[in-house]
């Protein structure tokens, strides 16, 4: 057990069943120590203002010893899917970089702090309205596939469909990258919109939201897939 200072005495398994107990940290625990993907946006939308917050920082969060901790580094420095920026360029108009770096990295010639600063601020500026149009544009795209599928009675047991599910590498256009894996068959329909969906006989189910789902086709039109 890790003993932590303060007026009382904590351990860990208290801290866990703190976190567990906790209405807002509670439910994001228990899904990342289940393995869960994060549940849509549809699927919250009516949580509090602090459980949203963590819903956000999804991909940043892990269990440790049976705590839920934030991970700053691999969130900071990792490619969003709906920006395709890292936390870090957003924030400070720059990517983090490791002690090797500074070792290895040829030294740059110095510039004068206003220069400095000039440059730092449009390269913000224009970071930020590239951030902003391209949520919008994966805001109008799940909108768009939500009603879609929700209007039309959504996808029946047996039925096989894609999944979106992309996976960025550093230094590769995201437009040269695949973002659907399939085809997935459809084993259960758990309500409207969520759905447990399986590979193959021997791959492990995956419960999805609908808006990660489209219908099958061979290849599917739009992108590569795996």
């Amino acid at each position: 057990r890790t003993k932590l200072d303060g007026p009382e005495e904590w351990d860990t398994d208290t801290l866990a069943r703190e976190q567990r107990e906790d209405p807002d940290v509670g439910d994001i625990a228990q899904w990342k120590i289940e393995g869960k993907e994060r549940p849509a946006w549809q699927e919250i939308s009516n949580r509090s203002p602090t459980f949203k917050g963590y819903w956000a920082l999804w991909d940043s969060l892990a269990i440790e010893n049976n705590l839920l901790k934030r991970v700053w580094e691999t969130y900071r420095s990792a490619v969003h899917e709906s920006t395709g920026r890292t936390p870090a360029s957003v924030v400070f108009g720059a990517e983090l970089r490791l002690p090797i770096d500074l070792i290895s990295d040829r030294p740059k010639e110095e510039e004068g702090v206003d220069n400095y600063l000039s440059r730092l601020q449009d390269r913000l500026r224009l970071t930020h309205t590239e951030v902003r149009q391209k949520l919008k544009l994966e805001s109008d795209r799940m909108k768009t596939r939500y009603d879609l599928r929700a209007n039309t009675g959504g996808f029946q047991v047996g039925e096989k469909v894609w999944l979106y599910n992309p996976k960025r590498t550093k230094g590769k256009s995201p437009k040269l990258q695949k973002s659907w894996e399939g085809p997935y068959t459809v084993v259960t329909r758990l309500n409207d919109v969520v759905y447990r969906i399986q590979k193959n006989p021997q791959a492990k189910m995956k419960v999805v939201h609908i808006d990660r789902l489209t219908p099958y086709q061979e290849p599917h039109p739009n992108e590569g897939v795996t």
